[in-house]
């Protein structure tokens, strides 16, 4: 049994399970591992398991599963066991990174325990170090020694008083009581005592990340190698797909206007058939249904409003899953390299067929379009609602990153952002019919679709919400203010998330900061300024500050259409439920306190 465990509802389908320090985290991160592993139906029915420096967060089917049966886990009364009755284990693998050490902090760290260079080398090389979680970037674990010397010579390293701007990848750290390897260059405020040229992250790779939560690592001394630069303000590389030819174009806009139209073909002598990308709008990025690898310091991502990407994918007649290209804001245009049928879905917004004469043909509705060879299509901007999804028959040719071709804005991985003279190419994929013509804000089941409509300036857009799992650290009344108060989106805003302005700022019952923890889409995070941020599906995966509330899952979707100035309000739904003083006779959750979940 886990002792003085607390049991937080988040959301619709998820428990954050906090505990008295990270030995406990890592013994409840393997039982829970344990019962994923040798039970089918949490093997289906675990979405995902985020260890964090306190708490473990267990995302779930609420079909399948419910808090009751985690909270059994969690108090050891439901023992994973393989099937001959003996208690699975699941070691974590062994994975050894060599590193230089001459970092430019290991003098600092010395000062600050009180010994000499090499005894922080020897201490680093001790080892074992162990993954308890990953976060702030793909591939970023944070290493801890559990047991023995765990306590950094009786001191904890602190953080650079102002965060470097540029580390670069490959770089060794220490922060707290943590050691990490920077996977990439990055911003940071980690005591850096050495460099590694070993990959932490590689997208080629089935297993991107070389260290995932429950590894053990061990670091030994290397001979001098290639130097990966330490210098902070050393230019990046720029990425090959993003450099522009001497006129100013791609290359495949050089290529497709270079080819006639008969003639267009790939190295291996298919035609091939697409969209060449003449304007981007804000933004115009290849998104799925998402992905799910949290314990790599990975976000799920996805298509902002699955509704509309479904809808957009079956009017063409693809897999609803298919990937599609997100538009934000409008204010895009393509043109066909061969005959193509394409739909848009989403936000009501303006769309013309422009033939190679001029000639201009208003689409009315979301609908299946035939593009012919050299026709463009050209989108304006949305009446209401900021995103659309633009759907080829046969789907696109695009990279998968762990099993999607989303667009990750916070972590930077997938399918880079589509830009002018892009190809953005047909896979000639299996397909069905062509759906029905629809009009704009329904969807392809033929339900009316909130489109995230507030363009009158009256009404502001009510979205639901689970208060928790942190809403007790914040005083009543700015609870209270939360859920009363009109909420103005800012200029700020991403796919990461909404940041709020124009309300009060909520005030925190609790003065210290939050040890990281995992965090969802549709979370509602309160920095220390006290305006809320509302997370979408590029959030963090781990966070620092409290959550007060979590979107229902409609909820998020309809946040994902709100455009910049959109006026937002909060209301309160099911019953906030955690294991403190809420459990019953056998110290399960209440069903009553579920949150009013299946």
């Amino acid at each position: 049994m886990i002792a003085d465990a607390r049991m937080m509802q988040v959301g619709e389908s998820a428990v954050l399970i906090e505990v008295d320090g990270l030995p406990a985290v890592m013994d409840l991160a393997v039982r829970l591992r344990q019962w994923v592993n040798t039970s089918p139906l949490a093997s289906d029915g675990v979405l995902g398991l985020v260890p964090a420096a306190r708490t473990v967060m267990v995302r779930y089917d609420p079909a399948l599963l419910s808090p009751r049966d985690i909270a059994r886990v969690v108090d050891g009364r439901d023992s994973a066991t393989s099937t001959n009755g003996v208690p699975a284990h699941v070691p974590g693998r062994d994975v050894t990174i060599p590193v230089v050490y001459d970092g430019e902090d290991v003098d600092a760290v010395a000062r600050l325990w009180g010994v000499s260079e090499q005894a922080v080398v020897d201490w680093h090389m001790a080892g074992p170090w162990t993954a308890a979680f990953c976060g702030f970037a793909p591939g970023f674990a944070y290493l801890a020694r559990v047991g023995g010397d765990a306590g950094n010579h009786g001191r904890d390293v602190p953080r650079l008083p102002t965060p470097r701007t540029r580390v670069p990848g490959g770089a060794v750290g220490l922060a707290g009581r943590f050691s990490g390897v920077y996977p990439r260059e990055s911003s940071g405020g980690w005591r850096l005592i050495g460099r590694t040229d070993v990959v932490m992250w590689d997208e080629s790779r089935d297993s991107p990340a070389l260290v995932r939560a429950g590894d053990r690592v061990f670091f030994t001394p290397a001979r001098e190698s290639v130097r990966v630069p330490s210098h902070v303000d050393e230019p990046h590389a720029v990425d090959s797909h993003e450099a522009a030819s001497d006129d100013g174009r791609s290359h495949a806009e050089r290529t497709c206007a270079t080819e006639s139209s008969a003639d267009r073909c790939d190295a291996g002598g298919s035609r091939r058939r697409g969209l060449i990308v003449e304007m981007t709008g804000m933004a115009a990025l290849f998104e799925d249904d998402g992905r799910s690898a949290g314990d790599m310091g990975v976000a799920d991502s996805g298509a902002l409003d699955p509704v509309a990407f479904h809808t957009a994918n079956e009017l063409v007649g693809n897999d609803p899953g298919a990937a599609a290209i997100e538009i934000t804001a409008g204010g895009a245009r393509v043109k066909a390299l061969g005959d193509v049928v394409v739909a848009v879905a989403g936000a009501p917004i303006p769309i013309s067929i422009v033939s190679e004469n001029g000639m201009a043909i208003p689409v009315l509705d979301q609908r299946p379009v035939l593009l012919l060879d050299g026709e463009r299509m050209v989108l304006g901007h949305p009446a209401r609602g900021w995103r659309d999804y633009l759907a080829i028959q046969g789907g696109f040719r695009v990279d998968s990153v762990l099993g999607s071709a989303s667009r990750d804005t916070m972590s930077g991985i997938g399918p880079r952002p589509l830009a002018r003279g892009d190809l953005a190419e047909a896979a000639d994929g299996n397909h069905a019919t062509v759906g029905k013509p629809l009009g704009w804000g329904v969807s392809s089941d033929g339900d009316a679709s909130d489109d995230g409509n507030t363009s009158d300036g009256d009404a502001p857009e009510t979205l639901d919400v689970i208060l928790g799992p942190r809403d007790d650290w914040f005083l009543p009344d700015s609870v209270a203010d939360f859920l009363s108060s009109v909420w103005t989106v800012t200029a700020r805003s991403n796919r990461v998330g909404l940041r709020l302005a124009d309300g009060p700022a909520l005030r925190r019952t609790v003065g210290q900061e939050i040890a990281s923890e995992a965090t969802v889409p549709g979370a509602i995070e309160v920095p220390s300024d006290g305006m809320p941020v509302v997370f979408l599906r590029d959030q963090p995966v781990t966070g620092g500050y409290p959550v007060v509330a979590v979107l229902s899952t409609e909820s998020l979707r309809r946040a994902g259409q709100l455009p910049v100035g959109a006026r937002v309000s909060f209301r309160p739904v099911g019953t906030r439920s955690d294991a403190d003083g809420r459990r019953n006779g056998d110290g399960c959750i209440d069903d009553s306190e579920r949150g009013g979940l299946a």
